[in-house]
């Protein structure tokens, strides 16, 4: 009787021990998948910080890109409303980033010389320099008619206080 009273109280312990084991592996299992849970939003969370680091990334650039468009498109309107008539710029180039060469066209010295005082005037452009004006001749070979124009090519800064007048 007491074999068979021991070996209940055994047989009772070991079901559940049994049972208490599988509940503990449920509860690893449960809290395994927590973690890769939590691993997995961490590996989330990661990537969306560095999408956001790109976004801001980008952002910075696209206002930059504004920015120096603006400045573009303010410099091209004032070297346009800078020309006198008879003179036309064929060319516009950056020899850094603050300095531009304009090259050009224009039917007498004159004009290129208020072009260039035009120029100074805007306030935009500092250092406005002559570099080169040379007298060109075309000949129409049809009709023998001869063409003079005169070529320039002017470096200025690109600055100076706008408000200034």
């Amino acid at each position: 009787a007491v074999a068979l009273l021991l070996a209940s109280g055994i047989g009772y312990y070991t079901t559940t021990i049994v049972a208490e084991i599988e509940a503990m592996k449920a509860e690893t299992e449960a809290a395994s998948y927590r973690i890769s849970l939590l691993k997995e939003q961490q590996d989330q969370q990661a990537l969306i910080s560095l999408l956001e680091e790109k976004i801001t990334h980008k952002e910075n650039l696209l206002m930059t890109l504004q920015e120096r468009n603006e400045s573009v498109s303010l410099i091209l309107s004032m070297l346009d409303l800078s020309l006198p008539q008879g003179v036309v710029y064929n060319s516009i180039s950056a020899t850094n980033e603050s300095e531009i060469t304009i090259d050009g066209v224009s039917e007498s010295y004159e004009q290129v010389a208020n072009y260039v005082y035009n120029l100074k005037s805007t306030n935009h452009f500092d250092d406005v320099f002559l570099d080169a004006t040379n007298k060109a001749r075309y000949v129409y070979s049809e009709t023998d008619m001869t063409v003079i124009y005169y070529t320039y090519s002017i470096t200025c800064k690109i600055g100076g206080d706008e408000n200034e007048h």
